[in-house]
């Protein structure tokens, strides 16, 4: 499997995992971040919540942050610039022109 498989079966998997980044890129953007990192995000819902998964290794690998940040970006075009892009194997799979 490619990493985009193992991360959409994951999120079909765990559909809490995305829906509590959103909640958390969200929140970050009402008390007035206007940049954050997809990054802390997960690794904020890996150690600091109560979170279950049903993924044997990880809880929530650092890989799949690009994938989240860009799914993100495609639900929720007026938030999308709260995170900065890096070139990612992500981008293939999320391409704006796609949508």
């Amino acid at each position: 499997m490619n990493s985009y498989q193992k991360w959409n079966k994951y999120h079909k998997d765990n559909p809490h995992v995305y829906e509590e980044f959103c909640e958390k890129a969200k929140y970050a953007f009402r008390k007035g971040l206007r940049r954050y990192s997809a990054r802390t995000i997960i690794e904020t819902i890996r150690w600091k919540t109560s979170i279950s998964t049903n993924s044997k290794d990880f809880k929530i690998s650092n890989c799949y942050s690009p994938f989240y940040a860009r799914l993100f970006a495609k639900d929720f075009p007026q938030l999308k610039e709260i995170f900065n892009y890096s070139q990612s194997q992500a981008d293939k799979y999320f391409d704006e022109s796609s949508s």
